[in-house]
């Protein structure tokens, strides 16, 4: 079943089977009133309280904000400087994504984008403040807008269609995920190893199950291992688990899937885990980033 007669079949029945489980409470209607929503970015640098040798003492200084805008006319991306805040016009109970991706600066000046981005859901992230906990979250809405965009979905229909799935649950759920695991005992659970094509193909055309919110495949890595072996005191991309590895000194890593990691600052490794005994690393420069201000 394709992704476009799914919906064209939601939006004639009035129901969309896909998600009964998640389905949302707020939908979009085409005449409501006009909105202005006033979003801040997160403080730069995040919260550190690190003390060990084979962890950076700070975060690289910031340059500037890479904003994504996910809305269902259209998908843009622009820049904001540190300490400012975003506005948005929309209409009530239209959802949107935003995405804020910290642009830093390496040693030599030149900018880097290697942090995943915070993230802002309207209508329903409950303060007016993109965090790191919601980012994954305002990157699913982001992929689902361009299905809907690829598929010839009005501007309407898209509203209608992301209304449905509750943005609310999915939030709290990686919430609770995230608190539950943040303890010594426990991997630490990060939204961004989860398969996101996979998220998206089953929102698309199955019922949609919580589990594909728990990565699969995943294992622990010593960030003291990493050190001893490269030299390089590293960050996860992730800033959440930052503040875990200071505690567990424990990296959360994807079997048979090639990971980054850095201090963001000159160099990085791409670290793959094939089994406890057979760890790939790779050094690499860090990219730089070349986009525009324009």
């Amino acid at each position: 079943m394709s992704f476009l007669y799914f919906i064209r079949r939601y939006l004639s029945a009035g129901c969309f089977l896909a998600i009964i489980s998640f389905t949302g409470c707020s939908l979009f209607y085409e005449n409501a009133d006009q909105e202005i929503v006033t979003i801040n970015l997160p403080d730069w640098p995040p919260q550190t309280n690190n003390e060990a040798t084979f962890l950076p003492s700070s975060y690289p200084p910031i340059s500037r904000w890479k904003i994504t805008l996910a809305k269902n006319d259209e998908i843009t991306t622009f820049y904001a400087v540190p300490e400012t805040q975003i506005e948005i016009s929309i209409q009530k109970h239209c959802p949107f994504s935003l995405q804020a991706a910290p642009v830093t600066l390496l040693e030599n000046e030149n900018e880097c984008l290697y942090f995943h981005p915070a993230g802002y859901i309207y209508p329903v992230s409950s303060q007016n403040i993109a965090v790191w906990e919601q980012g994954y979250a305002a990157f699913i809405m982001e992929c689902l807008y361009k299905n809907c965009s690829l598929n010839g979905l009005s501007e309407s229909e898209a509203a209608r269609y992301v209304s449905t799935f509750n943005w609310e649950k999915l939030n709290s759920i990686i919430q609770e995920k995230l608190d539950s695991t943040s303890l010594e005992d426990k991997k630490f659970y990060n939204p961004w190893l989860c398969d996101t094509a996979i998220i998206i193909k089953n929102l698309s055309n199955e019922t949609f199950r919580t589990s594909l919110l728990s990565p699969s495949g995943c294992y622990q890595l010593s960030a003291q291992k990493i050190f001893e072996t490269t030299g390089f005191s590293v960050l996860s991309q992730f800033i959440p688990e930052n503040q875990i590895i200071t505690k567990t000194g424990q990296i959360t890593i994807k079997k048979d899937f090639p990971m980054l990691f850095s201090d963001a600052k000159n160099f990085g490794i791409f670290i793959t885990y094939l089994s406890a005994k057979n760890i790939h690393m790779e050094y690499i420069y860090m990219p730089i980033y070349k986009e525009s201000y324009e």
